[in-house]
C-alpha cells in the first residue's frame, strides 16, 4: 500500500471526489490495485518546512472582549488557497463563510472589513450574550484541514 524510507512514509493519495461539511470524500474502487512501488501519485506524509509555513492558519486573537450591541470581527485566514471556510459558534452550529458573504444570515453576520490574510473572517453585526463562548475557525486547504479557536466574552 505504501512504503517508508528515512522516517518519511509515502502513501497513495487519490484525488478527493467530494467535500461535505468539511470532510473530504473519496470513491473506493475495489478493482484498482495499489502497489508498494514509488510513483508520482504518492505524497510524503511529512510536510516540508516550506509547506508547513504556507499552510499555517493566520489567527491573530485567542480572546475577544465586546460590549452588547457592538460589531465584532472574527479574523481567520491562510496564505494558501482555501477551498472551504466554516466557523463553529459557541453552540456548535456551523456557519459557512460563503453563506455569510452571500448575505444568507439576514444581517446577523457579514463580511470582514479587511479580507487580506482573512479570507475566512466574519463579522458579527450586533453581538449578544448568545454569541459568547468558544468560536472555532475551520479552513479546508488543498492538503489538510486547519482550525483554531477563540473565546468571545460579551459584557
Amino acid at each position: 500500500s505504501g512504503f517508508c524510507a528515512l522516517r518519511n512514509c509515502y502513501l497513495p493519495v487519490p484525488e478527493p471526489t467530494s467535500i461535505v461539511n468539511g470532510y473530504i470524500g473519496y470513491a473506493f474502487d475495489p478493482e484498482k490495485k495499489i502497489t508498494g512501488q514509488k510513483s508520482t501519485s504518492m505524497k510524503s506524509t511529512t510536510p516540508s518546512s516550506e509547506d508547513a509555513e504556507e499552510s499555517t492558519l493566520i489567527f491573530p486573537a485567542k480572546e475577544i472582549k465586546a460590549n452588547m450591541g457592538e460589531m465584532v470581527q472574527l479574523h481567520c485566514g491562510s496564505k494558501v488557497e482555501t477551498r472551504r471556510c466554516v466557523w463553529e459558534d459557541s453552540l456548535g452550529n456551523d456557519l459557512q463563510v460563503e453563506d455569510v458573504i452571500n448575505g444568507e444570515y439576514n444581517g446577523t453576520y457579514g463580511e470582514p472589513s479587511n479580507a487580506e490574510n482573512n479570507q475566512c473572517g466574519i463579522t458579527i453585526q450586533n453581538v449578544t450574550r448568545a454569541h459568547q463562548g468558544v468560536w472555532t475557525c475551520k479552513i479546508l486547504v488543498s492538503r489538510d484541514p486547519l482550525s483554531d479557536s477563540l473565546t468571545l466574552i460579551v459584557h
